[in-house]
């Protein structure tokens, strides 16, 4: 059985690398289609606010919305609502992010 200090001492250890990866395996998002995360290149800014709410709706709950957010703002993810935090919020927490460009028209 282990001790008050020795189980706070666990918590605060640093996860290992499996335990990092296995986050995803945890995430409510694994339940939902992925458009509700990532939307088209030419959303209207209303469906986009819409579709962003419902996404951090579902990340609000999630059992694994910090580390999610770690993973997208350690490796810059452009595109998408992470961890509850859209693209927007992620490059005015992290300002060396590019703003998500769309493709060039052919």
């Amino acid at each position: 059985m282990s001790t008050p200090s020795a189980r706070a001492s666990a918590e605060l250890a640093v996860p290992s690398r499996d335990e990092r990866e296995d986050w995803t395996a945890r995430a409510d998002c694994r339940f939902v289609e992925p458009s509700v995360f990532f939307g088209p290149d030419d959303e209207p800014r209303g469906a986009r606010l819409r579709r962003e709410r419902t996404a951090k709706q579902i990340c609000h709950t999630c059992p694994v919305r910090i580390p999610c957010r770690a993973y997208a703002l350690d490796s810059r993810q452009r595109y998408g609502v992470w961890g509850g935090t859209t693209e927007a919020e992620r490059r005015v927490r992290h300002p060396a992010l590019p703003a998500a460009v769309p493709p060039e028209p052919r």
